[in-house]
């Protein structure tokens, strides 16, 4: 299977990093045996002559004194080899400064009413706009373009495209792109696609670190599952199985994988075993049992899914949702200049690592009112 032509900014390491609180996390992930082999570049052109890109930039477009003899060397190569210039890729070797009126387009596509979380649409357009991108969000069913989705999006001047949550059905839409490259930005369905999303597995180990060393010793994981189930549940999932390993048998409380929605269920796992600690995968589920006569001042909780604006009070994980746009806007550029289109080889996922808040719902055991 060719390799794609990927930058080297996006090289997975020999080994992969160690995970950390801090650190950003390189995985790669088997790709689907479809593959696009990448088209000649000006890269390959300068390569085999032994020439500059910006020499082979000039033959081919008649630009500067480049000699008579080095124009017929290139371009004799470029028909050799089956290299034809992309318009919208080449536009951006002529941008050397750029203002409003320069900048190109990208399609931010996103599914309304999508259960899968959203990400900061104002972070991804004003990463884009730093790099000289316009950013449009789209809604594919408002768009209408059905399977044709890509090639609209390219025949309307788009040079690339972020993937936020998109209903399953898009999918196959998605992969049957052959114009664009495309960068999936957050927790959706994995797809064989170069993706940044926040790192579910170090928020699942650093929460349960946060937990223990609070002094709680049994502690609930009510983490829930998607419907229909998508990856990040088998994350969290098999992270929270490895991270009861070191609990003491008679401590273990079965992880609660019902829906979040699912009150009734939440009060009967809770009532059944009893847990002095609660991580919970939202702040929802804070006020549920709140709500029905739990005394919160005995309980400690934590939740995988935080927003220190509106959820200061609730400890837990908050996922740096603008780090996630950001990043995938700036892989995006990256393969944009590299023209690396369609479906990689080889997908590599950026893990961004969510950060701790501290709240007051998760005081050390000690400190908890006796139950």
């Amino acid at each position: 299977m060719p390799r794609q032509n990927l930058p080297p900014t996006f090289a997975h390491p020999a080994k992969p990093p160690s995970i950390n609180d801090n650190a950003l996390t390189w995985t790669r992930h088997p790709g689907f045996s479809l593959s696009v082999t990448p088209s000649p570049t000006i890269r390959d052109l300068a390569d085999k002559l032994g020439l500059g890109k910006s020499t082979v930039q000039r033959a081919l477009t008649g630009e500067g004194n480049t000699s008579k003899a080095t124009c017929e060397r290139v371009l004799s190569l470029a028909k050799e080899i089956g290299y034809h210039p992309d318009p919208l890729f080449s536009s951006l070797a002529k941008q050397r400064t750029r203002n409003r009126r320069d900048l190109l387009d990208i399609a931010y596509i996103h599914s309304a009413n999508t259960k899968a979380g959203t990400y900061n649409v104002e972070a991804v357009t004003a990463a884009a706009a730093s790099l000289g991108y316009r950013a449009h969000k789209i809604d594919p069913s408002s768009l209408g373009a059905g399977q044709r989705l890509m090639d609209v999006l390219y025949h309307r001047g788009h040079v690339g495209v972020i993937l936020g949550p998109v209903r399953t059905p898009l999918h196959a839409t998605i992969l049957n792109n052959r114009h664009l490259p495309i960068v999936c930005c957050g927790r959706i369905d994995q797809l064989s696609l170069h993706t940044v999303r926040p790192d579910i597995t170090e928020s699942v180990q650093s929460i349960w670190r946060k937990v223990t060393a609070a002094g709680y010793r049994r502690i609930g994981a009510a983490i829930c599952m998607h419907d229909p189930a998508v990856a990040d549940d088998f994350d969290r999932l098999g992270t929270t199985l490895a991270s009861q390993a070191d609990i003491p048998e008679s401590d273990r409380i079965p992880p609660l994988l019902s829906t979040l929605r699912d009150n009734a269920a939440l009060l009967k796992w809770f009532n059944q075993h009893k847990p002095d600690a609660v991580i919970g995968f939202s702040v929802y589920q804070y006020y549920v049992l709140k709500d029905s006569g739990v005394d919160m001042s005995r309980l400690g909780f934590a939740s995988l899914h935080v927003l220190p604006v509106a959820d200061g009070k609730i400890s837990g994980m908050h996922e740096t949702n603008k780090s996630v746009a950001h990043e995938s806007v700036h892989m995006l550029d990256q393969l944009i200049r590299r023209r690396s289109v369609g479906i990689p080889a080889e997908p590599l996922h950026l893990l961004i690592p969510s950060h701790w808040n501290e709240g007051t719902t998760l005081l050390p055991r000690k400190t908890q009112k006796t139950r």
